[in-house]
């Protein structure tokens, strides 16, 4: 199976098993594209106040977000030749920092890029490894 389709394999696991908790909240459709993914992860990353927490939808989508983007890593970590270079000692929280940064300021393209692969091409350029 070519490495795209592994992400989109894992892509796939991951709207199947978040689907129902993201469709109990209130959320419609999963994102289809980097962009709507990037949106949903920005605003996961907001900080709340205890006792004032955000409503079950945005729960689910900022739930979503961090696993979707965990999928992505966990599956492309365990292929030869690892594509990502994180900096040393990055929390997952710091890792979709940067994705939602990269998002934000990238072309249009990647931004409406597919989110199945798109994802991957995000995080490389993101996070991207010198030659080795």
């Amino acid at each position: 199976m070519k490495q795209g389709g592994i992400a989109a394999g894992v892509a796939a696991v991951v709207i199947i098993l978040l689907a129902p908790a993201v469709s109990a909240s209130g959320v419609d459709q999963p994102p289809r594209t980097v962009g709507e993914l990037a949106t949903w992860c920005r605003d996961a990353l907001q900080p709340w106040i205890p006792g004032d927490e955000p409503p079950a939808a945005e729960a689910a989508r900022g739930a979503y977000c961090f696993a979707y983007v965990q999928a992505v890593i966990d599956n492309k970590s365990v292929a030869p030749g690892n594509p990502y270079c994180f900096p040393v000692g990055a929390s997952h929280r710091e890792v979709v920092e940067g994705f939602v940064k990269y998002a934000a300021r990238a072309p249009r393209e990647m931004q409406e890029a597919e989110v199945g692969t798109g994802v991957d091409v995000a995080l490389r350029a993101a996070y991207r490894c010198a030659a080795r």
